[in-house]
């Protein structure tokens, strides 16, 4: 704990000492935590305040101007969702949201989406989806039994994975490490499937597994992303056992093999892809596939 009134003369040397451009960013940095901090609690309004609190503070900061401008596109999409009754476009803003969400942390909104979009679709990409939000809002128990339940037909390798994380979460050690066991990933695994073999791998005690799959996660991962999901590694509970070795912190030196992604719309995933692409489009906007009709109009 720091002692209260040595923090408070600290503060007021550095506010006589600063410039006018230092106080500047050091205010747009604090209004800049304090949106981030509203939008997990999911206070879009007041986050979208602090956020341009934190552009107009520092204007030469593109990080601040870009979370202002989207989080203003996520709002439209919230409010269009709500009115939207064709069945593709209503998925398709559902997903974007769904990405926004947990990219940013916001995981009671994650949850509440991906509820609806698995009751509409009831999928194994769905039942991804809602069970990735389930573990992010530590709903351990609910996600095992989603994914116990789930169908033959309905499980992908990454279903598989999640379970396998999610029976570690509760208990089934046993359990957990016989899913890991059968695991094969494939060369051409994406690096979010990768990223969720590695937490598995840590929470059943493959270290050395844990570790080589965690880089190839961060090799696949499109450098627009890297240092949020490097980010991500470090604050997951899953990797604890590893956090404090120097071979995590190796790893955590890997770059991106991937030359091009999908970050220009709120769309856009950790793993660089649009989560509304369609197999086999072409390129339009910066390397995301999404369907320009459907964004938000520009603000």
């Amino acid at each position: 704990m720091f002692v209260r009134s040595v923090a408070l003369v600290a503060v007021l040397g550095l506010l006589v000492c600063a410039s006018p451009a230092q106080a500047g960013a050091e205010e747009a940095s604090k209004s800049f935590v304090e949106g981030k901090a509203l939008l997990a609690q999911g206070d879009f309004e007041g986050a979208l305040k602090a956020f341009k609190a934190a552009a107009t503070a520092d204007p030469e900061n593109k990080d601040y101007a870009g979370e202002f401008a989207l989080l203003r596109r996520v709002i439209n999409m919230r409010e269009r969702i709500q009115k939207e009754d064709d069945d593709e476009a209503w998925l398709q803003l559902a997903r974007g949201l769904y990405s926004y969400y947990r990219d940013h942390k916001v995981n009671d909104e994650a949850l509440a989406i991906a509820s609806k979009i698995h009751e509409k679709l009831n999928t194994g990409e769905s039942a991804e989806m809602l069970s990735d939000a389930q573990l992010a809002a530590d709903k351990n128990d609910e996600a095992a039994k989603l994914l116990d339940g789930l169908p033959a037909d309905k499980q992908t390798l990454r279903t598989r994975i999640l379970r396998g994380i999610a029976l570690a979460r509760v208990g089934k050690g046993e359990d957990a490490r016989a899913v890991a066991r059968q695991l094969e990933l494939p060369q051409d695994a994406d690096a979010q499937v990768t990223f969720d073999a590695a937490r598995l791998y840590a929470l059943v005690g493959e270290r050395e597994l844990a570790l080589s799959t965690l880089r190839r996660s961060f090799e696949g991962t499109p450098a627009i992303w890297l240092d949020a999901v490097k980010a991500e590694a470090k604050e997951s509970k899953d990797f604890q056992s590893l956090a404090s070795s120097a071979e995590f912190a190796e790893v955590l030196k890997a770059e991106s093999k991937v030359k091009s992604a999908c970050g220009k719309c709120p769309h856009a995933s950790k793993t660089g892809t649009c989560s509304s692409q369609k197999p086999g489009t072409k390129e339009k906007d910066a390397g995301c596939d999404h369907d320009k009709s459907k964004q938000p109009e520009k603000e």
